[in-house]
C-alpha cells in the first residue's frame, strides 16, 4: 500500500454496533486486525466483551444497562466520538472489504457532490460446515444516482431501491441523519434503514462502483418457522407497516420527518414534499410487491449472457476448451471446487479480480476458523 492510500485510510472510521454476539464480533475484529483502519465498537450486550484486550487498536465502548439500545442510538453515539471525514457502518456478522472502503473514499474525495458510495456485495452461508458464496443485490450494478435535483434523485432511488446503511458516507451528513432518527424515536428497523437511505439521497448523490465491497452473512432459515413470530416490526415491509394499527403512527411519522428534510433542501412546501414522498413510496411499494428485485435479477442474467456472447471470440473459445480439459484432467477435487466458486461469482460480477477472490478466501478461512453455527 502506497503512502497516499495509507493517508486516505486514515480519513475513515469503521463503526461496529454489537449486541450479544461475541463470537461474531471477535471474527470481524480479527478480519480487520491486519489493517490501519480506525475502528470503534459500541456494545450493548448483556456482558462486556471478554476479548477486548486482544484488539488494542480498537476503540471499544460498553453501554451498561442498555440492552434495549437501538442500532440508531449506537451509531449516533459512535458518530459523536469520531472526527474522521468519512465513516462506514459494519455489522458484527459482516465483512466490509478494506480495499473496497479505500476505493469509495478515493471516489468521494474526487467527487464532492456525492455524499456516499459503495460497491458490490457477495453473500455467504455456513450450512453445517459447507460455505457457499453468491453474488447479492445484482440489480444495483452500475447504479449512479447523479440527478441534479433532490426530488429526481429520490424518484430514481425508489425505482431502484438499495440499502445505503453499509455504504461509505461523509461523516457530517451521516451524523445529522442519525440525530434526526434518534430524536424522533422511531422504533422500527426497516423505517430506520429506509429513512436513512432517502435522507442520504436528498442530501446528495450516490454511486455504486464496480468493485468488490463487502461480504454479508446469510443465516439459514429453519423450516416451517415464520420470521414474523419473533419480531414482526423488524421483518414487515414498510407498506405492510402502514396497514397495521400498531405500526401506522411510526410509518406516518417517518413520512413527515422525510418531508421536512426534503422541504429544507428544495423550494417545495411541507405539504408538497409530503405528497411527493407518499407518491414515491407508493411506487416503490408496488415494485416490491411484484418482485422487482427478481425481475431485475432475471434481466441482469440476460444482459450478462449477451455480453459474454459478444465478448467470447474464437481465441477465447479455444482458451476455454483448454481450461475445460485442464479442469477435468489435472485439477484436484479441492482446486476444482475453488474454480467452481470463482466461476459462480465471475458470471455475474465480471470485474472481480484475483485479489478479490483472495479476499473471499481469507473470509472463508475466518468463517471456518470460528465455525459459528445456528440451531
Amino acid at each position: 500500500m502506497n503512502s497516499q492510500a495509507a493517508a486516505d485510510l486514515k480519513k475513515i472510521t469503521v463503526i461496529i454496533p454489537a449486541h450479544n454476539r461475541p463470537k461474531h464480533l471477535t471474527r470481524t475484529l480479527d478480519y480487520y486486525s491486519g489493517t490501519d483502519l480506525k475502528i470503534i465498537v459500541i456494545d450493548s450486550s448483556e456482558e462486556i466483551f471478554k476479548n477486548r484486550g486482544r484488539f488494542k487498536r480498537v476503540a471499544y465502548h460498553y453501554l451498561r444497562n442498555s440492552s434495549g439500545s437501538s442500532l440508531a442510538k449506537k451509531v449516533c453515539l459512535a458518530l459523536k466520538k469520531i472526527n474522521t471525514r468519512y465513516s462506514v457502518i459494519c455489522s458484527e456478522d459482516d465483512f466490509v472489504n478494506p480495499r473496497g472502503i479505500l476505493n469509495c473514499v478515493q471516489f468521494l474525495e474526487k467527487n464532492p457532490r456525492y455524499v456516499s458510495a459503495q460497491g458490490h456485495f457477495v453473500s455467504f452461508i455456513n450450512n453445517k460446515g459447507k460455505i457457499a458464496f453468491n453474488p447479492s443485490y445484482r440489480y444495483i450494478r452500475n447504479t449512479n444516482i447523479r440527478q441534479k435535483f433532490p426530488c429526481s434523485r429520490v424518484r430514481a432511488f425508489f425505482k431502484k431501491y438499495m440499502q445505503l446503511l453499509y455504504a461509505v458516507h461523509r461523516t457530517k451528513n451521516l451524523r445529522n441523519i442519525f440525530k434526526i432518527i434518534v430524536k424522533n424515536k422511531i422504533k422500527n428497523y426497516n423505517l430506520h434503514e429506509l429513512m436513512m437511505g432517502v435522507m442520504t439521497i436528498v442530501a446528495g448523490r450516490h454511486r455504486v462502483l464496480n468493485i468488490f465491497y463487502a461480504s454479508r452473512e446469510k443465516i439459514p432459515r429453519k423450516k416451517n418457522v415464520s420470521r414474523l413470530t419473533s419480531n414482526p416490526a423488524h421483518y414487515l415491509e414498510t407498506w405492510e407497516l402502514a396497514k397495521r394499527k400498531e405500526f401506522r403512527a411510526d410509518f406516518y411519522k417517518f413520512i413527515n420527518i422525510v418531508a421536512k428534510f426534503l422541504e429544507k433542501k428544495t423550494c417545495l412546501t411541507f405539504y408538497q414534499s409530503r405528497r411527493f414522498i407518499l407518491k414515491s413510496h407508493k411506487e416503490y411499494s408496488r415494485l416490491q410487491k411484484f418482485g422487482f428485485k427478481k425481475t431485475m435479477t432475471f434481466f441482469s442474467k440476460i444482459i450478462s449472457m449477451n455480453y459474454l456472447k459478444n465478448y467470447l471470440k474464437e481465441a477465447a473459445i479455444k482458451q476455454m476448451a483448454r481450461a475445460y480439459f485442464f479442469y477435468h484432467h489435472f485439477l484436484k477435487d479441492k482446486d476444482r471446487e475453488t474454480v467452481k466458486k470463482r466461476a459462480r461469482i465471475k458470471r455475474v460480477f465480471a470485474f472481480f479480480k484475483k485479489r478479490d477472490f483472495e479476499d473471499l478466501e481469507r473470509i472463508e478461512r475466518l468463517v471456518r476458523k470460528y465455525n459459528i453455527t445456528y440451531e
